[in-house]
């Protein structure tokens, strides 16, 4: 038996939330507690984790969008387990853009993220700049947002939004049902080998496995018919590559920096191909990948 008890918050001021995540597991007739953010439950002071995170406006920059509500762009806070509020200055915030500067050095090293059901929209991956995140939390019955797996996804769009960096596997089965892959979903995962795209899966968005530096394999369905801006750049173990027939359209860089790539179908389907699709690469290679058929 396995059950999980979503966190609870409560907001004890106007500057400051307790969070609670509990994750209860019941083996051997004996009570184990495992956190959220996978401490050893020998370390864990007691059956509670406890966030205790600073909700001034000051630690985040926001949008206020036409009908009152904030849009977050980026978190300027200190803590390395991250609980994003409900509310800024009184404006419900529904929208996540982005979390952290892809500068060197700025912001802080997030590793746990807890995302309130007031959100609503989160369009590309938030958090493809969080190098150490391994947990997203969402609750079981968030309206808007779900995780599967450690993984982040869209509820009404079936589409997956987020593959945390440091979230380890070295093939990942994407769930069968799956419509969308988001831009950049998996960018910057390292630890990835192999990824199962199901058949369901109608687009997959620019730069979506962009720096999955360990990427080996990966086999796209026939459903696809865009491989959109640098979707495979900097993947640089992946060494050849299927394109199914129905691929209509490769768009400007789709394989950028692919290094060891020496092996590609390119269907006679294609009927747009974008600018320098393999740059740096060999002419030779080059013409004989865009050749293949």
């Amino acid at each position: 038996m396995h059950s999980k008890i979503p966190y609870n918050s409560i907001c004890i001021s106007n500057d400051f939330y307790i969070v609670f995540v509990v994750h209860l597991e019941l083996s051997n007739n004996s009570l184990k507690t495992s956190l959220s953010n996978n401490i050893d439950p020998k370390e864990a002071p007691s059956l509670n984790e406890l966030y205790l995170c600073p909700l001034s406006a000051e630690n985040f920059e926001y949008l206020i969008q036409e009908d009152g509500t904030a849009e977050i762009t980026r978190y300027k806070g200190d803590s390395d387990k991250l609980v994003i509020p409900a509310e800024l200055d009184g404006h419900t915030v529904t929208k996540i853009a982005c979390l952290k500067s892809p500068e060197a050095g700025k912001g802080p090293m997030i590793t746990s993220v807890v995302i309130p059901d007031s959100v609503q929209v989160i369009e590309d991956n938030p958090f493809k700049d969080c190098a150490d995140l391994s947990s997203i939390i969402v609750s079981p019955e968030h309206p808007y947002l779900e995780v599967k797996d450690g993984v982040l996804f869209s509820r009404a769009e079936k589409r997956l939004i987020c593959y945390p960096h440091s979230l380890k596997a070295g093939t990942y089965e994407i769930p069968d049902g799956t419509q969308i892959i988001g831009a950049s979903a998996f960018s910057q995962n390292s630890s990835l080998t192999g990824i199962v795209i199901p058949d369901t899966v109608k687009e997959i968005g620019a730069y979506a496995f962009c720096f999955c530096i360990n990427l080996t394999e990966i086999l796209i369905p026939r459903s696809i018919s865009r491989i959109a801006t640098g979707t495979f750049a900097f993947c640089g173990q992946l060494n050849s590559l299927c394109l199914p027939d129905g691929v209509e359209t490769i768009e400007d860089g789709a394989f950028n920096f692919c290094s060891s790539l020496t092996n590609i179908r390119i269907p006679d389907t294609v009927t747009a191909i974008g600018k320098m699709l393999f740059c740096p690469c060999d002419p030779a290679v080059t013409a004989a990948q865009s050749s293949t058929t």
